[in-house]
């Protein structure tokens, strides 16, 4: 499932069904077109509004979405990363994780020197 439109013009069907509390029955999430408030944006995630922004920060580090003002927009690399599958997805998300946390760099290339694949926690304190 993609969302072919993140950016100024947010439109999604990537999210799974949701089950209503009273109904067994799945009812697909409506979904979001436009400019999303914070609001709206977590309601539609069935978050607190609390628990989005360190989500946002996230994307942000990893290049994946930019605020701009009081709005959260998917970057070039946010947008392919929607229409990608799971594989390509993981593969995306390394190289974002890789590219931009040096704490992730430093513990793969110190991994990677070693010919275990192993190293003590020490190393990286």
């Amino acid at each position: 499932m993609a969302c072919p439109a993140w950016g100024s013009a947010w439109r999604c069907h990537a999210f799974p069904p949701t089950r209503s509390p009273v109904s067994s029955k799945s009812s697909p999430r409506r979904p979001i077109t436009g400019a999303p408030t914070w609001p709206h944006l977590a309601d539609s995630l069935q978050l607190e509004i609390d628990d989005l922004f360190p989500l946002g920060e996230t994307l942000q580090l990893l290049r994946f979405a930019e605020f701009e003002d009081a709005d959260i927009k998917l970057t070039p690399a946010g947008r392919r990363f929607v229409d990608m599958d799971v594989d390509q997805r993981k593969k995306l998300f390394g190289d974002h994780l890789l590219a931009y946390v040096p704490l992730a760099a430093r513990v793969r290339r110190v991994l990677d020197e070693r010919p275990s694949h192993r190293g003590p926690g020490n190393t990286f304190s």
